[in-house]
């Protein structure tokens, strides 16, 4: 019974043991996305059907789409049943509303991240910036990616919650916690820093990446993303997308200087 309340990522579980997560930190499992997008763009797969019942022959089908992809590589490994049903789950995700988690536990105690609590800077692996709350907003709400300067505005409370296993960040400046905004639960929708209210917009599943770690919202199974048309500009903004593997959405926790 505890298994099939575990089962509950919105990319479904490919087996009775396993999220998707698990191929999070594999660089050629997002290559095997890439390449499954583009084979979704050219129709060779036309919907979740397709996909699936190319997993037998998905090295074939994935090498054919990277051929033509400049900058995806060749995938040389084993591909395994599992990255494939997750691959293409996440290929034909924006077909369908993004779900909220029941937990943030994994079922593999080994891909648990282990953080201890305590106050980080949190930086994006794409530019080098922290997550910022600005001083140009009397309220408090606003957050943006700015040059990690190690003020009060760039420090977060990073800390787990025993019951459910997900992480909060709250602002060591004013106190409240990073958050996802009721009203614009999809992909590009807004982040915020509102009062701490223990909700699950504020709770976050955080998960290995090839560099740092992905955080994701319990709230709706979307991932914290660096816009990438203002990665390099002054206040740009930081908002959750459907998970891709880019490095938009590595983030990398760091004790402040």
């Amino acid at each position: 019974m505890l298994l099939i309340l575990m089962i509950l990522i919105s990319h479904n579980a490919w087996a009775d043991d396993a999220y998707c997560v698990v191929f999070w930190n594999n660089p050629q499992y997002w290559k095997l996305v890439a390449a499954l997008k583009i084979a979704k763009t050219s129709k060779q797969i036309r919907g979740r059907a397709d996909c699936r019942s190319m997993k037998e022959d998905a090295k074939r089908l994935a090498t054919i789409a990277g051929d033509v992809a400049a900058g995806i590589g060749q995938i040389t490994g084993p591909i395994v049943e599992g990255e494939v049903l997750c691959a293409c789950d996440l290929v034909f995700e924006e077909e369908f509303p993004a779900q909220p988690l029941d937990s943030c536990k994994l079922p593999n105690p080994n891909q648990e991240v282990q953080m201890e609590p305590g106050t980080y800077v949190v930086v994006n692996e794409s530019n080098d910036r922290c997550i910022d709350v600005s001083e140009q907003d009397p309220s408090g709400h606003k957050i943006q990616s700015m040059t990690c300067n190690n003020s009060s505005n760039q420090m977060w409370r990073i800390s787990r919650e025993e019951k459910d296993h997900c992480f909060i960040l709250k602002s060591q400046q004013n106190d409240m916690c990073l958050d996802v905004a009721d009203e614009d639960l999809k992909s590009g929708g807004k982040i915020q820093a509102v009062a701490c209210n223990e909700s699950d917009n504020q709770r976050w599943l955080v998960v290995h990446a090839p560099n740092g770690y992905f955080f994701t919202s319990k709230r709706d199974n979307l991932c914290l993303d660096m816009r990438s048309q203002e990665a390099n500009k002054s206040a740009g903004t930081i908002q959750q997308m459907i998970c891709n593997g880019s490095g938009y959405q590595h983030w990398i926790p760091k004790q402040p200087r």
